[in-house]
């Protein structure tokens, strides 16, 4: 019998990468950022006029709208069919409450009332039934499961079918509504004014309406933001807030459907004045503090504090002076190597020409492109390029062949180990360790599947980190390579840096997004096949400009000295900073959607399911509520007991 397993009801199998329809659009550009989705009616919503807003104890989202009730699982909305004689409107105020066992209540303008348990709606009170037309402005669940409610001046009970009025309100009952009206009033939920109150998020920010009906927010450090709309600006009216349990802040909008917004967790740097959004080659902090940026226009831009500087390296008629290599050596003196074949040092105030034609490393008219540059502990400045491996001789360079144990080809990258001794890799797949005069062979091509060495981490002699374009992560633990690639679920294979944080985790720059994994969790796959690694993807959802960093030049990635790290991308340089970078441990509840059987459609009886020799295909559909990144779900499914 074969088994088919997947996770949504659009029946995806095993591991999962959904992508969301969504508009994204970052909302603050200071120390403290936002991004924000947002969902209308070509993204699922019947229509894009929201009332109301409400997480129910299950964790799914549910949104009141002019033209009836959906669910929305953070993938699908579902509309929930509402019975006949309950009519939505355009205008006045429909009211979601949530209960206990996933029970959603909805109360309309009119004075009506729904009960809402899985896909069913059941009529409490009807038009023709309910004994005024003042709206529901709170619902409570009481003791014994008892549904408590206020309906104008006027007290209510539910409970088993029945509605009956309070006529004598004891000090109990005044006191859980009171406690809830307060509860409302700072969880920017309708009050009784129609309004939305103020919300106090767990991270004790205020968002509220200000006086001219727009939307702001204020950090626990007292900055107050506007908040726009992707696409619409400020101009939008909210009818109702919510913080749900991951702690993000929904917004439904009376004309634009609803809105997710999330603190971000990468900076686009820096968002004040000198850098523009082009794409970023290269990044590195000096010894004085000072910020170096490459970027593809040519040239490097130098940061110091709030004050940016652009510096064009004169490479001759029709060159940009693109840098592929930037270094500082142990003299503190900064080498930019550029595309076209120049070397050039910084002066402290210009950068003059050091190595021009570079003779000995290829011919003299012919200079090759340094991808690479390395000062050993005696002194001696490397470098490596399109044409081999050189080292500097004063104002020359001495080309570096077989006879001190240079294979040849690209170098790619160089790197220092523990004790300052050169690391060399190439674009063919050797990984080699300069020792005694000699360069030796640690990892060979077919040992690192012939890819393109991007970057070297050397911990130990027996824990040196590569990772490659191409073919993901390897470490040699002295003896031999352990491959973590995309069958070992890494999540993209073209990794272009790796960056340790000293907090028990590496960063990887991809083609992807940025990337990081637990040091623990590699070493354990090394010893147990089956151990699992927990990777973090960032990419757009999480504030990146594009999910591309930028690799093939030098370097890549930069731990600075507050411990934050920095890609170049694609759209300019990203910050990260790995200690406010918290991850979820708790998986998502998964709830079942289905269960077909041969394409038959199959009720689950008491928790299990009958099968026969006969059948050949049992589909299983599930679902995993997250709603920061659905897209972002994997799953594991044991699959031993079929």
């Amino acid at each position: 019998m074969g088994t088919k397993q997947t996770a949504s009801p659009a029946r995806y199998p095993f591991l999962l990468g959904i992508l969301v329809f969504l508009f994204f659009s970052p909302l603050l550009t200071a120390q403290e950022t936002y991004s924000m989705r947002v969902w209308q009616s070509e993204n699922g919503l019947p229509i894009n006029i929201v009332h109301s807003i409400a997480q129910d104890s299950k964790g799914y989202i549910w949104v009141a709208t002019a033209e009836g009730v959906v669910r929305f699982d953070g993938l699908d909305f579902t509309q929930i069919p509402t019975p006949p004689g309950f009519k939505f409107s355009t205008s006045g105020s429909h009211r979601l409450f949530a209960t206990s066992h996933g029970t959603i209540w909805l109360a309309s303008s009119t004075g009506t009332l729904l009960r809402i348990q899985g896909d069913k709606a059941t009529p409490i009170w009807k038009v023709d039934d309910a004994p005024n037309a003042s709206p529901i402005t709170q619902l409570i669940e009481g003791s014994n499961g008892k549904i408590l409610i206020l309906k104008g001046p006027d007290y209510w009970t539910y409970h088993q079918g029945k509605i009956s009025r309070i006529d004598s309100v004891s000090a109990e009952v005044h006191e859980l509504f009171e406690e809830d009206r307060i509860k409302r009033a700072n969880s920017g939920r309708i009050g009784h004014d129609g309004r939305p109150g103020a919300l106090l998020s767990s991270r004790q920010s205020q968002w509220k309406i200000d006086d001219d009906n727009l939307l702001t927010v204020t950090t626990d450090s007292g900055q107050t933001w506007p908040i726009f709309l992707p696409g619409i600006g400020r101009e939008f009216e909210v009818t109702e807030m919510l913080e749900d349990r991951a702690g993000f802040i929904w917004i439904a909008t009376s004309l634009h459907g609803i809105g997710l917004i999330r603190q971000d967790r990468v900076d686009l740097q820096p968002t004040a004045a000198g850098l523009n959004r082009s794409s970023a080659l290269a990044v590195l902090q000096d010894s004085q503090d000072n910020v170096w940026i490459a970027n593809r226009n040519g040239g490097v831009e130098l940061m110091q504090g709030d004050r940016t500087e652009h510096f064009d390296f004169p490479t001759g008629e029709g060159h940009r002076g693109v840098v592929s290599a930037l270094y500082e050596d142990r003299e503190n003196r900064l080498w930019a190597a550029t595309r076209e074949g120049p070397i050039f040092r910084w002066l402290g105030w210009r950068f003059v020409e050091e190595f021009v034609h570079v003779q000995q490393f290829g011919q003299v008219h012919n200079p090759p492109l340094v991808n690479a540059i390395y000062q050993d502990l005696d002194g001696i400045l490397w470098m490596g390029g399109q044409t081999g491996l050189a080292r500097a001789i004063g104002r020359q360079l001495d080309r570096v062949g077989l006879e001190r144990g240079y294979p040849g080809g690209e170098v790619t990258v160089m790197s220092g180990g523990v004790e300052g001794e050169l690391w060399v890799g190439t674009a063919q797949g050797f990984v080699l360790q300069y020792h005694e005069g000699r360069l030796r062979t640690i990892g060979s091509p077919s040992e690192l599947l012939f890819r393109h060495v991007s970057s070297i981490l050397v911990e130990s002699n027996t824990r040196v980190w590569v990772t490659t374009l191409g073919s993901g992560l390897f470490l040699y633990d002295g003896k031999k390579w352990h491959h973590f690639g995309e069958d070992q679920g890494l999540p993209n294979a073209r990794l272009t840096h790796i960056i340790d944080d000293d907090l028990g985790h590496f960063w990887f720059g991809s083609t992807g997004g940025i990337l990081r994994a637990s040091r623990a969790d590699l070493l354990n796959r090394t010893t147990q096949p089956d151990a699992p690694i927990h990777w973090l993807v960032m990419n757009r959802s999480d504030g990146l400009p594009t999910s591309e960093c930028v690799g093939g030049h030098n370097p890549a990635g930069w731990r600075f000295k507050d411990d934050s790290i920095w890609f170049p991308t694609t759209l300019g340089v990203v910050r990260v900073d790995p200690s406010l970078t918290k991850v979820n441990r708790t998986p998502p509840p998964i709830y079942l959607q289905s269960v077909d059987v041969d394409g038959t459609p199959t009720k689950i009886e008491n928790g299990r399911i009958d099968l026969s020799p006969e059948n050949n295909l049992l589909e299983i559909s599930y679902q995993g509520l997250d709603f920061s990144a659905p897209e972002k779900l994997t799953y594991r499914t044991p699959t031993t007991w079929l």
